[in-house]
């Protein structure tokens, strides 16, 4: 099981709203928090985790070949990922990023 990143942006949805990033986030949301990104990846300010506490990127530099293909290991590194998955659960309007 991997367990994504939360990130509480102020433009993020409160916690006692329903929205995906809270339903998703690991543990009980906080009301009074917003839940704006849930991030599923290796990024190092927000790594995604295992069930068993273990972050994906130490995962991923321990078994290699679940990271793909020799040539993705060797551009971006055996334990990180070329892309990250977020999901945006927005309150108010942003600008275009």
């Amino acid at each position: 099981k991997l367990s994504p990143a939360v990130q509480h942006y102020a433009w993020g949805v409160q916690g006692s709203d329903p929205s995906l990033v809270a339903r998703m986030a690991p543990g009980d949301p906080d009301p009074s928090k917003p839940y704006a990104e849930l991030w599923m990846g290796t990024h190092p300010t927000a790594p995604s985790t295992l069930a068993s506490g273990e972050t994906l990127s130490s995962f991923l530099a321990a078994h290699p070949s679940f990271s793909g293909t020799a040539s993705a290991g060797a551009e971006w590194g055996a334990d990180r990922l070329p892309y990250l998955f977020k999901c945006l659960s927005v309150r108010c309007p942003l600008s275009i990023q």
